[in-house]
């Protein structure tokens, strides 16, 4: 067994011994078993265990191009098809997660989106088990809001980026998402299922976005630096 506080390299079936007393979350790469009558936090996946600065949330930083669904992590996925009331839509796991079609901001009956066959849309998994297929929604269920999640419109898909990568490019304040901020303006939206969306305005900036995010996987910063200067000046 492995005691939370450190940030120790685990192994897929370890268990962790001992947790905060009060409600935690559980991200990637770890799961609650039952044992011996009691719930205990078991490792799904190889890799460093880390925990949030108030020990509320943990996951293992593993590296891994194919998508395991949690509850609450944002994803970008493609429409498959389409009924009457849900969407069929490959988040990069090994199902494809239903969306509901009124779960998008203001949406009823009689006024929903109609998304067409390979639209994205950036959503948020709403439940996650291993023995159902995984649903997705793009609204706050709370508010009733968007809160940023719903239909991708134009832009660029960088797909096959690793869970670690796209880890990191949420938490970074200062990275690569930043550096390129100092020569132009993009929107971007980060899915936890190794894909990442941007829009630059016009069509050679959004591609010199992408391609950065795409290389600097891997990279130092110094060489993150050299490489967004490098593109800049070509382009």
């Amino acid at each position: 067994m492995t005691d939370a506080g450190a940030d120790p390299m685990m192994l897929p079936g370890e268990l962790i011994s001992t947790v905060p007393s009060h409600p935690i979350k559980l991200g990637p790469g770890l799961r609650h078993i039952s044992l011996q009558g009691q719930t205990s936090i078991q490792a799904t996946q190889a890799g460093l265990l880390h925990s949030s600065s108030k020990q509320t949330e943990f996951y293992v930083d593993y590296n891994s191009r194919r998508y395991v669904p949690s509850q609450g992590e944002s994803v970008i996925g493609q429409i498959l098809s389409r009924t009457t009331d849900n969407y069929r839509v490959d988040i990069n796991s090994a199902h494809a997660a239903t969306l509901p079609s009124l779960s998008f901001e203001a949406a009823t009956k009689q006024n929903r989106p109609q998304l067409g066959i390979t639209q994205l849309v950036y959503a948020k998994v709403a439940t996650a088990n291993k023995d159902i297929e995984p649903e997705i929604e793009c609204v706050d269920p709370s508010t009733g809001k968007s809160a940023g999640f719903g239909e991708l419109k134009g832009g660029l898909l960088v797909d096959g980026l690793s869970m670690a990568w796209c880890r990191r490019l949420i938490r970074e304040t200062e990275g690569v998402l930043k550096e390129i901020g100092e020569y132009m303006g993009f929107q971007c939206a980060i899915g936890m299922n190794g894909r990442v969306w941007v829009d630059a305005g016009e069509t050679g900036k959004t591609i010199l976005v992408a391609r950065v995010i795409n290389e600097a996987e891997g990279m130092s910063e110094e060489e993150t630096r050299k490489l967004i200067r490098e593109l800049i000046m070509r382009s």
